[in-house]
């Protein structure tokens, strides 16, 4: 039997907290205190002017003491703006992909990881999706089928801007044979007075031991964090 490994999903609004508070050291501090093996981020800042030129990417791999791979699929001049997964195992390979996006352009993020000790193989995705309906449907079909792309066990993670029921969000766990790890319907948004669930752990050939929706005023996001075993 494979041991448990932890994931976490965090969106840190460019480490900007909801009391306007910007520290990517306070952002740093939460995921530290749940002691996580992977972390899918959404929202990381790499040399934008309005989080002070802060390489949010190398700040965070630094703080956290592990690599991070960061996927920008928006830049502003010598800025860069986009997802990133922190992990404490190497991948094996790194796949970035373009989601089919409407204005602002949204990404989805790879990781491969083969036999990990005492874990097994698997992969892990994060994503960030659009602000339109029609596009969050047609970004849910697409990440469908890089999900069905392997065989491998499988761990999505992201804000995907849209509650459950929705058709984007539904279609990408029917398609996908998805779980959702969220089997309470724990409320993520905003992160001082929670009244909607727009982030996700979902997963496919996997076991979620332990889910935990995290208190944390560092974004307006709230953490989510699920306990993985394979099989």
């Amino acid at each position: 039997m494979s041991s448990v490994f932890k994931v976490m999903t965090y969106n840190t609004r460019g480490s900007l907290g909801i009391d306007n508070i910007r520290s990517t050291e306070r952002i740093a501090e939460t995921v530290r205190l749940h002691s996580p093996d992977i972390v899918c981020f959404q929202e990381i800042h790499q040399r934008l002017p309005w989080s002070r030129l802060e390489n949010q990417p190398k700040r965070l791999g630094h703080l956290l003491e592990c690599p991070f791979y960061f996927h920008s699929p928006v830049n502003f001049g010598l800025g860069r703006y986009g997802i990133g997964i922190a992990s404490r195992w190497k991948p094996t390979r790194i796949r970035k992909y373009l989601l089919p996006s409407q204005g602002e352009q949204r990404g989805l993020l790879e990781l491969e990881f083969l036999e990990v000790a005492g874990i097994g193989s698997f992969r892990v995705f994060c994503t960030h999706w659009g602000l339109k309906v029609e596009e969050r449907a047609k970004q849910g079909r697409y990440c469908a089928e890089k999900v069905d792309g392997s065989s491998l066990p499988a761990v999505f993670c992201g804000d995907l801007n849209e509650e459950a029921e929705a058709e984007g969000v539904r279609g990408l766990v029917e398609q996908a044979g998805l779980s959702d790890f969220n089997s309470q319907g724990a409320l993520t948004f905003p992160s001082d007075a929670p009244n909607t669930r727009i982030d996700y752990i979902l997963g496919r050939g996997v076991a979620c031991t332990r889910f935990e929706v995290a208190a944390s005023l560092a974004s307006d996001h709230l953490p989510l964090i699920a306990d993985i075993r394979i099989g």
